[in-house]
C-alpha cells in the first residue's frame, strides 16, 4: 500500500559483500539488520601496535588515464548547439511578436 516497508526473503553473502532478494515491481528498497543482542567480550591479552617500517618509501600511484569516448566527446557540442538555436528561436519569436 506504500505506507510502510515490506520484508523480502533475502539472501546475504559475506564473502562477496552482496544481498540478493526477488522482487516483482523497481521502487526504492533498503537493507536493514535485524537487531541481535551483543554478547560484550573482553580481551584477554594486550593488543598489539601494527609495525610499519618508516624507512620505505610509499608507494607511488600513477594518475588514472581518462580516455574520452566519441559518445562522451560530442556531447558537448550537442548540448551548445541545442542551446543556441533554442535561444535564436525564441529571440525571433518575440521579435515578430512585437512586430504584431
Amino acid at each position: 500500500d506504500g505506507t510502510g516497508w515490506v520484508e523480502l526473503e533475502t539472501t546475504v553473502d559475506t564473502v562477496t559483500n552482496t544481498a540478493t532478494a526477488k522482487v516483482s515491481h523497481f521502487t526504492m528498497f533498503g537493507l536493514f539488520n535485524k537487531s541481535v543482542p551483543v554478547k560484550k567480550t573482553y580481551l584477554s591479552r594486550p593488543v598489539l601496535q601494527p609495525s610499519f617500517n618508516y624507512d620505505e618509501a610509499p608507494p607511488v600511484y600513477e594518475p588514472a588515464v581518462v580516455t574520452q569516448t566519441p559518445e562522451t566527446t560530442n556531447i558537448g557540442l550537442i548540448l551548445t548547439i541545442a542551446v543556441t538555436m533554442a535561444v535564436i528561436t525564441l529571440g525571433v519569436y518575440y521579435f515578430r511578436r512585437s512586430e504584431l
